[in-house]
């Protein structure tokens, strides 16, 4: 049999295995899986902090710096995605022109 023609849990035997050989399989493995992804997690953040350290040792604080703005803004995104419950460039145009047109006294 194959990878691909394991059966699945749900589909072919009804259920997870609660007892026996293959539920101590998926247990040990499910495990080495969570400690290796903690362990890479870890040591990630380790690397990440040791390239700090060593731009500022170096006294390469424009490279400190560089770093540092890079690992914070990974999340960011350039534009606004939702104003006011309106979401689109022609929403949020039409939005930004309502609440404009209100500001200005003719």
């Amino acid at each position: 049999m194959t990878w691909l023609e394991m059966p699945s849990w749900n589909g072919n035997i009804g259920g997870k295995p609660r007892q026996g050989p293959c539920h101590h399989w998926v247990k040990t493995t499910r495990a080495r899986f969570k400690h290796a992804l903690t362990y890479c997690k870890q040591h990630d953040d380790m690397l990440r902090a040791d390239a700090f350290a060593n731009s500022l040792n170096c006294k390469q604080h424009d490279k400190f710096w560089k770093l540092v703005n890079n690992f914070n803004n990974v999340k960011a995104t350039k534009f606004v995605q939702v104003i006011d419950g309106c979401t689109g460039e022609e929403a949020l145009a039409e939005r930004w022109a309502l609440n404009m047109s209100s500001c200005i006294i003719l």
